[in-house]
């Protein structure tokens, strides 16, 4: 649908007139509706070309001559029977052209940049909440329920009532039974070598004969479990690095409880910095490389910006940051959603119940991608009665875990006041934080279709780092960025020899590769790894002797 943009000087002085943002987050999305309702009242001129765009659309709908057609990457409407039945076409085009009408008329606005994403991040839920293909009207959910004379729906409503008061009311979000972690899931052989209060240290078993001198830790995130790096074994990044000889340990987070609510930022990043210098110690090598994604590489960052001599810390080699933005205020579906409001009252919660309950964290991410994890669930369980697909990934995202009200609560201030951009903002175990201190080369991977972490603001935040970087662009959302086994269908990755001034530029230049990004960074961190040695021929140390077989106890609380 053509734009019609206002001229009216009117308009053009109100536009003018509209502070600019604050950089606090203190606006709620739906105040912005509101905004737009009193522009609408004032300004006339700014709604009439849209209206009336719409009303000219919709008359063509009606007469079939209007060519809206959904994105070719929307698999709402993939179906043929939104093609070929006009009634079901009609409507298809009708959502489309309403969406579209709504979001030309917030660009259009006089609204400020920052009150316009709010408004858009509302109209995206607000629209795909109601999208035909989310209800009955659904081509294939009518024809199953005449099949069924009405039993697929009532099969449906009983689901919709457990998940309701059992899941949070997020479809779909029990455990298939046909994962066992350490039968069949995150079974690559290995040994708890550390344990701590927050922490249990796996060393996993050598599968060549030499080795890289140089280990890699690898920190995950502490609001998931770690095997999303061992799933099963094709799947598992920890099992392809010791076939390409690393020496590879991995932290695996403790699940806390009310008891720990007092865990901090300071807390985890003093556990994994005592962390670093057991694997030192193990490996028998003055040096690590790092390995962090999403939060837990904002951990990795923060642990060796303030490990150093003086801490008796071995040096960090390399570092590799995964779907990682230390930029909080960048845009993200995260980002939208939060403002002082939801700050403030959201740290109160969490202090009275002590740990944030994990099915809490659950829903807030399914509607950070609303289609993918809630509607298409939606349509299949309550409609089709279809049973989501038995993935390894899957089973890992539902296998949710709590947060402490400590650590809650300073990842609210990240977000609130966005300290990591900048020099000494943030104080961490008593030292200055200052991300232009980590010198070493450095290794940054980000999704292309990303909605907690967008690309766009892994690239522009990597930027703060010292040393060298190389910036790695795979074709997949956050989680599924990493797991990319050699072989896999479809995927494809994106590099450039040079850093560029933005990320569009870094994309118009870069280079695309077919295949997985594994073997890319196999040989990336391979050349910062040290001299190839004989394989340890056994786990631990006589310091650290094995406590007992990986998975470990953390991961089964």
């Amino acid at each position: 649908m053509p734009k019609s943009k206002p001229e009216d000087e009117k308009t053009k002085a109100a536009a003018k007139e509209q502070p600019a943002p604050s950089g606090k987050r203190d606006f709620d999305p739906w105040d912005t509706f509101a905004s737009m309702a009193n522009a609408g009242i004032s300004l006339p001129l700014l709604f009439t070309p849209h209206m009336v765009g719409l009303g000219n659309e919709l008359v063509r709908i009606v007469t079939g001559q209007s060519q809206i057609q959904p994105r070719k990457d929307d698999h709402r409407f993939i179906d043929a029977n939104w093609q070929m039945n006009p009634i079901y076409r009609a409507s298809m085009q009708t959502y489309l052209a309403w969406c579209g009408s709504l979001n030309d008329l917030v660009s259009d606005s006089t609204l400020d940049e920052h009150s316009k994403k709010k408004a858009r991040a509302a109209i995206k839920y607000l629209s795909k909440s109601l999208s035909p293909s989310h209800s009955t009207s659904n081509k294939r959910a009518m024809h199953q329920a005449f099949e069924t004379r009405g039993a697929s729906l009532m099969h449906g409503l009983r689901m919709m009532t457990e998940d309701v008061l059992k899941h949070s009311g997020i479809p779909g979000k029990v455990i298939n039974d046909t994962y066992r972690v350490g039968e069949n899931i995150a079974t690559t052989k290995g040994s708890v070598v550390y344990r701590s209060e927050l922490l249990e240290l796996i060393q996993y078993k050598p599968l060549k004969r030499k080795t890289f001198g140089i280990p890699l830790l690898m920190v995950p995130s502490p609001i998931n479990r770690y095997y999303l790096c061992d799933l099963t074994p094709d799947n598992s990044l920890a099992s392809y690095l010791l076939r390409q000889g690393q020496q590879v340990y991995i932290v695996s987070w403790r699940n806390p409880k009310r008891e720990q609510k007092h865990w901090g930022l300071d807390a985890y990043i003093d556990a994994l910095v005592e962390c670093s210098k057991v694997t030192s110690k193990i490996a028998d090598s003055p040096k690590i490389n790092l390995f962090g994604f999403s939060a837990g590489g904002i951990f990795a960052a923060l642990a060796a910006n303030i490990m150093g001599p003086k801490r008796s810390c071995p040096k960090v080699n390399s570092a590799t940051f995964a779907v990682t933005n230390f930029d909080t205020h960048a845009e993200s579906q995260v980002g939208v959603l939060i403002n002082d409001g939801i700050i403030e009252a959201s740290k109160t919660v969490a202090n009275l119940r002590g740990a944030m309950n994990g099915q809490e964290m659950a829903r807030m991410f399914a509607w950070m991608r609303p289609n993918g994890l809630l509607w298409n669930a939606w349509v299949s369980n309550y409609f089709l009665n279809e049973e989501l697909p038995s993935v390894d990934i899957m089973h890992w995202n539902n296998d949710i875990t709590r947060i402490p009200s400590g650590l809650h609560c300073d990842f609210l201030e990240l977000y609130r006041n966005n300290p990591l951009l900048e020099k000494d903002q943030l104080t961490v175990c008593g030292s200055k934080i200052d991300l232009g201190k980590v010198k070493c080369d450095s290794y940054l991977l980000a999704g292309a279709t990303d909605h907690i972490t967008p690309w766009e603001g892994c690239y522009q935040s990597s930027m703060v780092l010292g040393g060298n970087k190389e910036f790695v662009l795979v074709n997949r959302g956050h989680s599924r960025s990493i797991i990319s086994p050699p072989g896999i269908e479809g995927a494809r990755y994106y590099t450039h020899q040079e850093n560029t001034d933005s990320p569009e530029d870094w994309l118009s230049e870069a280079s695309q590769r077919n295949g997985s990004w594994w073997p890319h960074w196999a040989k990336w961190l391979n050349s910062r790894s040290g001299e190839l040695t004989a394989a340890p021929k056994a786990l631990g140390s006589d310091q650290y002797p094995p406590l007992m077989d990986a998975p470990g106890s953390y991961l089964l609380e």
